[in-house]
């Protein structure tokens, strides 16, 4: 498998400031923490990132504690940040507008 070129610090950053305010830079990942109603919607949504993320081949950390979900975007084979977490994450965006 060929390895997807890593974001510049510029680059991530001018495109992290295209995404919803809630996604943040930590720990070299794309992370991103959402609170919903409650654990049905919150499961609702995970639901949603997990068919997202099959599309396009590319798998986030999710963890949920009940009305609450964190995202963290890494490409693995990259080790760090690529464009295909940033087309992941605009895919989540728009499922929130």
């Amino acid at each position: 498998m060929a390895l997807l070129k890593l974001l510049t610090q510029t680059e991530i950053e001018t495109k992290k400031n295209q995404l919803d305010p809630k996604w943040a830079l930590k720990d070299g990942q794309l992370v991103f923490h959402k609170e919903c109603i409650d654990f049905d919607e919150a499961i609702a949504l995970i639901n949603k990132i997990a068919a997202l993320s099959n599309s396009l081949d590319h798998h986030p950390k999710i963890v949920n504690e009940y009305n609450r979900i964190s995202l963290s975007l890494f490409t693995h084979d990259s080790n760090g940040i690529t464009e295909k977490d940033f087309a992941l994450a605009k895919a989540i965006d728009a499922l929130n507008e």
